[in-house]
């Protein structure tokens, strides 16, 4: 990925020129420059390790965090890299559990929290994104999570949400190759890394 000042980390959002906003709620957003292990993964999950780790091996969920996103009570950074947040709209709703305040919201009307990034948020050979989400049922393009200038949509580019394909839901996640260069939008294209699969919203 190429890198760019300008780039923020748009949660429920894309960037200005194409407004399909998230219709849902996200929680616990966490960006690292290290792919997770399964354990990692299953943790964070909430679960029991998926396999009996060598002795010398431990679950290290603050090694690689650029960004945190608890949205415990607030939409602060809390990786300890201290990234600028600021929200458009009222985004703090309530999460799974019922508790205020906890989770990110939006009704597809805009709203979204942008994410500076102060210089920390780097990449190394590999990244990786974790979040919970719900979508309420609806037929039209979301955006959950992206990493690009708002303004113009260039930058290093992630997208994740969900992509109409002949009137199907599909949920997609896209990451643009670097030798592309900083002008591409994490597209569904032989230049991106996109995994695709069909999505049945429900409860």
């Amino acid at each position: 990925m190429c890198s760019s000042d300008l780039s923020t980390v748009n949660v429920g959002y894309w960037w200005d020129q194409d407004k399909e906003s998230l219709n849902g709620k996200i929680d616990e957003i966490r960006l690292y420059n290290r792919v997770l292990t399964a354990d990692e993964i299953s943790q964070l999950a909430g679960n029991t390790q998926v396999t009996t780790p060598p002795a010398d091996t431990t679950v290290n969920l603050a090694n690689g965090l650029l960004l945190y996103l608890p949205f415990n009570g607030s939409i602060a950074d809390s990786s300890g890299n201290r990234n600028p947040t600021t929200a458009v709209g009222n985004v703090l709703t309530y999460d799974a559990h019922g508790y205020a305040n906890s989770a990110f919201g939006a009704t597809g009307n805009g709203e979204r929290v942008y994410v500076t990034n102060n210089g920390s948020i780097k990449f190394d050979t590999a990244w990786s994104l974790s979040y919970g989400f719900m979508v309420n049922v609806n037929n039209i393009q979301q955006y959950f999570i992206s990493m690009v200038d708002p303004v113009t949509a260039f930058g290093p580019s992630f997208t994740s949400g969900i992509s109409l394909d002949n009137g199907i839901n599909n949920f997609a996640v896209g990451s643009e190759d670097a030798t592309v260069g900083c002008s591409g939008y994490g597209r569904n294209d032989n230049y991106s890394i996109v995994d695709t699969t069909s999505l049945i919203p429900s409860v």
